[in-house]
């Protein structure tokens, strides 16, 4: 392992140039102007990748909020490898790819917000069509590519689905876990129209796996008796994000681990019970309930209760009939 030092950080890789860990530098955590300072290490002013380093792999800097730009090395090849992508989840602005780009792996920069993204002049974009597809479909953001030509006529990928199947029916999601169709199981089908209409269900299981719900997957539906979201699901709604809207939903329970809950996710929705983790605090939007009627809201406990509905349910935007404190387990 050697290390390559400049004013962003540590960089440690190995002797084919493989980052194996990046240590920030002191000066370049970021830091606001006013208000009280916490240092978050995945917050940056800076990430300057060095030359010397070839690969990314899967997972590298996922997370990262970079106040300024992204600058990769002309000596970087691969940006994640054969288990996943990397820079995902990130908040970025000008993103240029390097010209000698081998591999791009899919899944790398999911989830993130990018400002721009560069194409150098040599670079063959079927090498990131996986990318750019993602991009425009899996994100709730949107992005320009520049020169914007390069890829305006490139088509989709051709995606290897897979089946997930319980007794609510069958999911079938593609290779980065974002479902690309459901179809409902006969004896869950409480609608009077073929199970593969319906929008009247009376359970809705997501299974493990599914890691993405895109724009409108279950918009408009009727779960009467059980709601249940994996803890495998990074993204919830994408695009304009109305994963859910309009429906009408029993207990809802939204995992911890979400990276994205979508703009609109479950706007105008009725929703009987909801529960939110306290990471919701992070999300930062409040139009995910947006017109939404919510019987009873749980609180989850240890949060401040005004503080919860100032960030999530401002200016009488969602209707609560009531709200309930949930309280700390006790400690044997």
């Amino acid at each position: 392992m050697r290390e390559i030092v400049n004013s962003c950080g540590s960089f440690f890789v190995d002797d084919s140039g493989a980052l194996l860990d990046f240590k920030c530098a002191e000066e370049n955590f970021y830091k606001p102007l006013s208000g009280p300072y916490v240092r978050d290490e995945k917050h940056v002013m800076w990430l300057t990748i060095p030359e010397g380093v070839t690969a990314l792999p899967a997972g590298a800097f996922d997370g990262y909020d970079v106040f300024m730009d992204v600058a990769f090395p002309q000596s970087l090849r691969r940006i994640g490898d054969e288990s996943g992508g990397a820079l995902r989840f990130c908040s970025l602005r000008d993103v240029e790819l390097p010209e000698k780009l081998e591999s791009l792996a899919p899944g790398s920069f999911l989830g993130s917000s990018i400002g721009l993204i560069r194409l150098p002049d040599g670079m063959d974009v079927r090498l990131i069509q996986e990318c750019i597809y993602q991009f425009k479909s899996y994100t709730s953001h949107s992005y320009l590519f520049y020169p914007v030509e390069k890829v305006r006529d490139l088509p989709p990928p051709v995606h290897a689905e897979r089946e997930l199947k319980n007794e609510c029916g069958s999911f079938f999601v593609d290779e980065c876990g974002c479902l690309v169709r459901f179809t409902c199981a006969p004896e869950n089908n409480a609608a009077d129209c073929p199970a593969e209409e319906t929008k009247d269900v009376y359970n809705l299981r997501i299974p493990e796996g599914v890691m993405t719900l895109p724009y409108n997957a279950f918009m408009g539906y009727t779960v009467r008796l059980l709601l249940t979201l994996p803890d495998s699901l990074l993204i919830l709604g994408t695009g304009n994000g109305c994963a859910f809207q309009g429906g009408t939903y029993p207990e809802v329970r939204i995992p911890a681990g979400l990276n994205i809950l979508g703009t609109f996710a479950f706007g105008c929705s009725r929703i009987r019970e909801l529960w939110l983790p306290k990471e919701v605090l992070g999300w930062g939007y409040a139009r995910h309930f947006k017109g939404a009627r919510i019987g009873t809201l749980h609180i989850p406990a240890g949060l401040e209760y005004d503080r919860y509905l100032d960030v999530l349910f401002p200016s009488n935007n969602v209707r609560i009939d009531a709200i309930a404190r949930d309280v700390e387990p006790e400690q044997n």
